[in-house]
Order: structure tokens, then sequence, then C-alpha cells
């Protein structure tokens, strides 16, 4: 590169082929010879472009392009390593035209989900200097519309938020241009998800409460040739939302701490089973200290209205989220995975055979 007008330094790179991947990083040196690159990782990092592949929709639909190695797409694609959370560098571009260097990718499904390309989607990390659109450090991509409801799902958040009285998350209709071609196509962008951007915008001090993920615990059985932990098959063990243990332990890995996991408090989750344990007269004394009870219903009520028969709302003992106020009263949202049709898990496991 060299020095121009006005300071600037450029440089030319050479021509390449339609759809290439081109991955760069800049040397600077100084007059002592002192050097620094840019990104800092130099040839670690991956700061990428990509030549026109001819594959953005141009009809008004928002592209979402993510660009990886193909050796890093085809490494987290491998049997091994499908249910790794590790993430990977990528560049992502949105809608053509905001570019995100620094960022960090892995899969996203569930253990029986991420080996099945039409079931599989994305979880994007951003740099704290790079939010999503000056506001997100993550978002996910699910594209799984051949599994039903699939990315018609959004029709029951559009139904709930203009519904009054349930808070919906905010999600967009994207067409994901995947660093494995055969995943390109439609997909559902999951913004504002129910995290602490989410629950500040909601509740007065809403990211000081505690956010639960109800959840099976779905762990591996078998091993290939070489030890490696296999996904399938499976065994899995769940816990009834009627706990009665004071032990946090035996709450941790069935009601997943989603947010403020330093604070390490299980308590407001515990007091709530607890509690479910009662009937009767002994059931309502109290409840109101324990539960935020128009909230809840109004919040299991559509979860129940969904027809899906895979969630908390049904009686599953998984899919279901668990919100503690910051007063510490429950409510339960009207969460995504608990509004399907059919078996489609797509929270992160820890293939780490839990402690019991």
């Amino acid at each position: 590169m060299g020095g121009g007008a006005g300071g600037l330094y450029s440089g030319q790179v050479p021509g390449q082929s339609s759809g290439a991947r081109v991955q760069f990083y800049l040397t600077g040196a100084d007059s002592t010879g002192a050097t620094q690159t840019f990104p800092q990782e130099g040839p670690d990092s991956r700061a990428m472009y990509q030549v026109n592949d001819g594959l953005a929709a141009t009809n008004g639909w928002q592209n979402f392009r993510i660009i990886m190695t193909a050796a890093d797409s085809s490494f987290q694609h491998r049997s091994i390593e499908v249910m790794s959370n590790d993430r990977l560098g990528a560049t992502i571009i949105d809608r053509e035209g905001d570019i995100y260097y620094g960022c960090g990718v892995r899969l996203k499904s569930s253990q029986r989900g991420r080996a099945n390309l039409n079931r599989v989607g994305y979880s994007v990390r951003f740099p704290s200097d790079g939010l999503y659109r000056g506001a997100l450090d993550s978002v996910a991509i699910d594209r799984s519309e051949s599994q039903r409801p699939g990315q018609r799902e959004l029709l029951f958040d559009i139904m709930i938020a203009n519904s009054n009285g349930v808070i919906s998350r905010y999600y967009d209709f994207v067409k994901v241009l995947a660093p494995n071609s055969s995943l390109t196509g439609g997909g559902l962008l999951q913004m504002a998800r129910y995290g602490d951007v989410f629950l500040d915008s909601q509740f007065d001090k809403g990211g000081d409460g505690q956010l639960y993920e109800y959840e099976l615990i779905y762990y591996p059985t078998s091993e290939d040739g070489n030890g490696f932990k296999r996904p399938q098959p499976d065994s899995v063990t769940g816990s009834s939302v009627s706990n009665a243990s004071d032990d946090p332990e035996l709450y941790r890995w069935f009601f997943l701490n989603k947010n403020n996991r330093e604070a390490d408090n299980f308590a407001p989750i515990m007091a709530y089973n607890q509690h479910f344990r009662n009937s009767g007269a002994s059931f309502d004394a109290g409840l109101e200290d324990v539960v935020d009870v128009d909230s809840w219903f109004r919040g299991m009520a559509y979860a129940v209205l969904s027809g899906a028969g895979d969630n908390a709302g049904s009686g599953s003992q998984h899919n279901g989220m668990y919100y503690a106020r910051p007063d510490g009263r429950i409510m339960f949202l009207p969460a995504r995975h608990g509004l399907r049709c059919c078996r489609r898990e797509s929270y992160s496991i820890d293939l780490r055979q839990p402690r019991m």
C-alpha cells in the first residue's frame, strides 16, 4: 500500500473469481521497524469479503451473509464437532451494506438437529465495538422451515404483539447466505430474544431479574472409534416443576440460568417449584408472593393456544421460559421453542454428563 492524498493509504487487490471468499489483514510498520497488524490476530483473523456470487435477493428480501473460510465451515459440520459451542471467526454482511468484522459463529439447533442440514441454523456473536445495528451482541438464525412451523412461527409472535398484555420478541425474515452453500435460503432472524436488552426495554430494571430456561438434559450414550462422543444415540432425563429440594445443583441443569450468571441465583425458581408442590388452600396462600399471576396466566395461555404439544404449557418437562422479575415473582414467557407443533429442539446442549 502507498500513501496518498489526505494521508490515506490504498492498494489494489487482484481480481477474484465469482463467489470467491477472500481473507485479508493489514500490517503496518513505522520508521523504527515496529509492526502491528489489523485485525490484531493477523493471519489468524477472519476479516473477509466475498466476490459477488449472484445469490443475494434483489426483491426487497433482507440478505444476511455469513462469510467464513471453507475449512472452518467444513470443520463445524464434522459429526464430532457439530455440538461444539466454540465459535469460529467470521465476517457478517447485513443487507449487503453493513459489515461486521470480528464475529464468532457456531451452529445452532439441538443434539438431534445440528447434524441435520434441514434443521441446523447459526448463532452469531458480535464484538463489543461492533454491536449488531448498534444494540445487540448476538443474534440467531433459524432456518428449519421444513420442520413445522418453521419460519411461519413468526405469525404467532405477530399475533402476540398485536393482542396487548403479553410481551413478544422482534424477529424478521431474511435470506441467509450461508458459508455452507447448501444451507443458503430463507431463515428467521431472531434479534430481540429474551435477554438483557429485551428485558430492560420491557420492565423497569428488567435485566436485574433472573431468566431460566426449562429443559431436559440430553446426553450421548456412544462414542466413535477414537473415543469421541457422538450426538446420537442419546438418553434424556428431566425434572417436574415441583422440585422440593433446597439444593441449587438439582435445578442448575433443568432450569438453565440465562442471564446474570455470575450471581448464581436460583432462589426464585426454587421457591416457585416448592410452591407448586402445594394444592388447595396451601397453594393459594402466598401464591402472589411467588408468582406474577396475571402475567403468568397470559404467557401460559399463548403457549397453550398455539396447540404445541411439546412445551411446558402442555405438561412437557422442557420448552419453557420462566422470568423472575426484580421483585422475585415468576412470570411465564411465551418462548419460541415452546411454540411448535412437533419436536424441534433449538437450544444449546452441553455434551458433558451433568453432575446430579
